[in-house]
Order: C-alpha cells, then sequence, then structure tokens
C-alpha cells in the first residue's frame, strides 16, 4: 500500500513538472499578441489592438492603443503615425511589433513618434538598408 501511494505521488510530481515546464500549457504561460482584440489595416500598416496596447496608450493619455504589425508600403523613408483612425475610433501608436519591419530590404529611415513606448524584439531584424531610426 505505501509503495502505491509513493508512486502514486511521485507520477503527480512528474506531470506537474512536466506542465510548469511547457510554454503556454494552461498555468500561468505568458500571453503574446495573438490574443488581440482586433486587426486592420489603415494606409501602409497592419495594426493590432491588444490589453497591452491599451495599457501603454493610458500611460500616453489616450484611451486606446495599438501597435504597428507590418509594414506593408514601399517607401524608404517610412513615418510612423503618432495616431490612426479606424472605425471612428482614434488609436495612439504604442507598439512597434516583432518583425513589423523585418525581412525589409528597401526601408532606410525610420521615424518612431514618442507615443511608441515599446519596440519590441527583432522588429527591425535583417533590414540591411536601414541606416537611421529616429
Amino acid at each position: 500500500m505505501k509503495i502505491a501511494i509513493k508512486r502514486t505521488l511521485i507520477m503527480v510530481l512528474m506531470i506537474l513538472m512536466v506542465i510548469t515546464l511547457v510554454p503556454n500549457a494552461g498555468l500561468g504561460g505568458k500571453v503574446y499578441a495573438e490574443s488581440v482584440y482586433k486587426h486592420f489595416t489603415v494606409g501602409e500598416f497592419d495594426y493590432y489592438e491588444s490589453d497591452i496596447t491599451d495599457g501603454y496608450a493610458s500611460a500616453s493619455g489616450y484611451s486606446k492603443g495599438v501597435g504597428v504589425s507590418t509594414y506593408n508600403g514601399s517607401g524608404a523613408n517610412v513615418t510612423i503615425p503618432r495616431t490612426v483612425e479606424f472605425e471612428g475610433v482614434t488609436y495612439a501608436v504604442t507598439v512597434v511589433s516583432q518583425d513589423s519591419f523585418s525581412w525589409n530590404d528597401v526601408v532606410e529611415t525610420v521615424q518612431i513618434p514618442g507615443s511608441v513606448l515599446s519596440i519590441e524584439w527583432l522588429a527591425f531584424t535583417q533590414c540591411p538598408s536601414l541606416t537611421d531610426i529616429y
């Protein structure tokens, strides 16, 4: 009987260890931008809205925020807008997301507005023509 209890306890502990080591296994994994409220395109940019972008927006004095998820333009000199309007709502642009400019061989300069409070990792990776971000 004691051996069966020990084996059961060991199995439960092993299962708990595996669950805590696997990312996003349902026990407190990090939430990324995939859990968004809406995606939309205005001009040369794709945007997303999420809790993260709204939190940054409130820190900037706006009620709603969005992140730039993709630059779709063909221009070499890019200016990210401070705000964007979609369906009658004005959003503060608060995040430049991971890979939003990645693998773009045309962009030379990017002007980022003061409303942007977060530039995610690898947002500008593999941009051989990029010389200035300001």
